[in-house]
């Protein structure tokens, strides 16, 4: 017979931050008509809660973030897009417009829950 404690683990801080939380990515109703909608674009929501081209100078609620599109979209044959609402995005790959988003483009799209890394 043996008997014998080979070792033991104790963990005494907790976890915060769970890795297995994916992004999440809803289909949305895209606006009709606005040509060719790029991969990265930061979108926000029309009137009518149809996805738009975010406009940080533009009035509410066309100049609040609520998310990336994750594909092209040609709103001229297409009427929905896949949109990441929440999670993280690569921020060398965001858009406003055709031009890469300012910080307080980057601040608003943390406040909508998406992270640019």
């Amino acid at each position: 017979m043996f008997d014998a404690k080979l070792g033991a683990q104790s963990f005494t801080e907790k976890q915060v931050v769970d890795a297995t939380h994916p992004a999440v990515i809803l289909t949305m109703k895209v606006k009709a008509n606005q040509g060719e909608l790029a991969v990265g674009l930061i979108v926000a929501k029309d009137g009518n809660g149809d996805i738009v081209s975010y406009d940080s100078a533009g009035a509410s609620p066309l100049n609040t973030p609520v998310g990336v599109l994750t594909m092209k979209v040609d709103s001229t044959k297409e009427t929905v897009g896949n949109v990441l609402r929440h999670g993280t995005t690569v921020k060398s790959s965001l858009l406003v417009g055709t031009a890469a988003p300012s910080a307080s483009d980057l601040t608003k799209l943390e406040d909508a829950g998406i992270f640019a890394i």
